[in-house]
């Protein structure tokens, strides 16, 4: 199956929904989610399907349970995941998905294929689209994914700066340079003036990542609805119109996210513990706002060799984000797939460059001893160039 032939078979799922079927959506809190979601959501609407429930996943919150046990008590006919990884460390395996017709999954980062495998014939009604198992072998990120879905439905507008705005962001892209090129140049040289990748396009971008991050994330998602807004508009200067209420809100987020991060990457400087026999950084944050992976992706300019471990108490959880610098090629997937034969996160994955866990915040320092022993194991192998990409 092709690329072309998977967004095809994705929509064809659509087609086929009932126009009372009860549908929710599940997507990423970050910008890449986010600009999915947007596609997603007005496709369904276009389709005249009934979008009953919208939720955000934050990556403190990543193991679903909130997502789930609300799964358990309403019983949706129809979830659609996008920009999740709900397959690794069995997410996505427990009794609730049998309260579910139908699970269409739209995700990009790395699968363990056994676990893939128990899952689907687990549940006949689930169809996974995954750009890495298709023959191109891509890293498609979910805004590219809405994006085209969105074109199947409404060719003649595009809107594709805010696919754009999705892209940037997305460490997938960090991955797969070819792919990088091709969409970069898709979307330069469709832009309207003034709304380039280093300028606008990349304040929307962090201007949506900043809303998630911050300690009001969950009262409201002003970064959805301003997304949405300027995107049935097609209007991008609807991000910086603060005559509008949503966007100084969203303005006073990464305002205030900024300020945090800068905060703690100084004093990174002095409180980081760089190991003695692997390369790797381990720095514990506090913040009221989510700013590990910020901070983690901050770091990697500075630690460029290095493997950066960035971890953050967020109620009764602890996350951790976890980078390689920009000169690392070390494969952070394959770390935690080997660390499961010491400690089984309650959930744990992502991309080569970046990735992320969640435990229990009485296992921090398991996490760490136990993430630096299967890093060990690795970088001890006698062809050391196995742990990289």
């Amino acid at each position: 199956m092709e690329w072309n032939q998977g967004v095809d078979k994705f929509r064809s799922y659509l087609l086929k929904l009932k126009k009372t079927d009860n549908i929710w959506l599940i997507h990423h809190a970050d910008c890449d989610g986010c600009v999915a979601a947007v596609f997603c959501s007005y496709v369904i609407k276009r389709l005249g399907l009934r979008l009953t429930k919208r939720l955000w996943v934050l990556s403190s919150e990543y193991d679903l349970q909130f997502q789930k046990e609300l799964i358990r008590q309403y019983s949706p006919q129809v979830v659609i995941f996008l920009d999740l990884d709900v397959v690794s460390d069995g997410v996505l395996l427990g009794d609730w998905k049998n309260k579910v017709e139908r699970i269409l999954i739209y995700d990009h980062h790395k699968v363990d294929d056994s676990e893939l495998k128990k899952l689907l014939s687990d549940h006949k009604d689930i169809f996974y689209l995954n750009p890495r198992l298709l023959p191109q072998a891509h890293t498609f990120p979910a805004s590219y994914f809405g994006y085209s879905l969105f074109r199947k439905f409404q060719t003649q507008d595009s809107r594709i700066w805010l696919m754009g705005a999705g892209l940037i962001g997305d460490h997938a892209l960090d991955e797969d340079q070819e792919l990088k090129e091709i969409i970069l140049k898709e979307y330069r040289d469709l832009i309207k003036s003034g709304y380039d990748t280093n300028s606008s396009l990349s304040q929307i971008t962090f201007m949506i990542n900043a809303g998630y991050f911050h300690c009001d994330s969950k009262n409201n998602d002003v970064s959805y609805q301003l997304a949405y807004e300027a995107f049935l508009q097609n209007n991008p200067s609807i991000f910086f119109d603060f005559r509008i209420p949503l966007a100084r809100e969203l303005q006073r987020r990464k305002s205030e996210v900024d300020i945090a991060v800068r905060q703690a990457c100084i004093s990174a400087e002095n409180n980081s513990i760089q190991d003695e026999s692997l390369p790797l950084v381990i720095y514990i944050i506090e913040s009221q706002h989510y700013i590990s992976g910020l901070v983690a992706s901050s770091l990697s300019s500075k630690y460029k060799n290095e493997i950066i471990l960035v971890g953050q108490a967020w109620q009764d959880k602890f996350s951790f984000e976890i980078r390689r610098g920009i000169n690392c090629s070390i494969d952070i997937t394959q770390i935690l797939k080997l660390q499961r034969n010491y400690y089984t996160s309650l959930s744990a994955g992502g991309h080569p460059p970046a990735c992320g866990a969640l435990v229990m915040e009485s296992d921090r320092d398991r996490f760490i001893n136990t993430f630096r022993e299967a890093f060990l194991n690795l970088y001890a192998q006698q062809d050391r160039g196995r742990i990289y990409r």
